[in-house]
This record gives C-alpha cells, structure tokens and sequence, in this order.
C-alpha cells in the first residue's frame, strides 16, 4: 500500500475503494478513500463487511461526459487476510462491474447482482474472490 500525500489510514475505520482510472504505472492499482480523501493506492488488498455501491448520478454523468467516471466503488472495512472468513455455507465469487447492470457476481455459468459480501481481495485482476452469504 502505497500513501499519497503522506496521507494514513485508519484501519478502524470504513474505506471506499475503486479503480484507479488514471493509473500510468500499468500496474493497475486501486483508489483507496476515506473522508472523501484519496488517502493511498494499493494493488492488492482485503475487505470485511463489503457493500458494492454503484451511484446512478455518476452513471449519467459518465454516459453524458462520454468517457470513464468513477460511478461505483466498494465499502468496506481493511483486514490484513480473508481467511478468517466462516467458509460454511458461503461460495467465492468472481465480480465484475458493468454499466447498467451494476456489481455482477459469477459463480461458474450463473450470473447475479451482488450488493454486499462478508469479506472480498482486491488485485490487479479486480475484486477476484467474494463471500456472499
């Protein structure tokens, strides 16, 4: 995790994530907010108690700008691993944005909106793994 602006973060407290869009290095690194603050950029980490926010303003807005917007992102609490996360009766998703659809879970051939997770990793590839309940 890297700082921006010498800025720190409160691991107790919620973060929003996204996609950096403007990320030169190639490395494919996400936005880390708190406050409304870009406090630091990472290429991989973890989330507890996840909630998938897609903003409809944001949409209409990346629809009349013509070009890419930040219009969804996840919020949800850092944690050093997953692993802790109660595997019982819960399956690891893969998630993906779309526009128009929003935050779309697969799960083998099946397809589905997916709102909240008890915890996601976030890498270069996106959010690659989610347990819903």
């Amino acid at each position: 995790m890297i700082a921006f602006k010498n800025r720190k973060v409160d691991r107790k407290r919620a973060v929003q994530v996204y996609r950096n869009l403007h990320d030169r290095s190639g490395k494919r690194r996400w936005s880390i907010r708190q406050n409304g603050l870009i406090v630091a950029h990472a290429a991989r980490f973890c989330l507890r108690d996840v909630h998938f926010v897609v903003s409809n303003a944001g949409m209409k807005r990346a629809r009349k700008l013509g070009h890419r917007v930040v219009c969804a992102y996840a919020r949800g609490t850092l944690t050093s691993s997953c692993m802790g996360t109660d595997a019982q009766g819960i399956l690891p998703v893969r998630i993906s944005f779309v526009y128009d659809q929003g935050f779309i879970g697969t799960v083998g051939p099946t397809k589905y909106k997916i709102k909240e997770a008890s915890a996601a990793i976030f890498n270069q590839h996106g959010a690659t793994a989610a347990y819903t309940a």
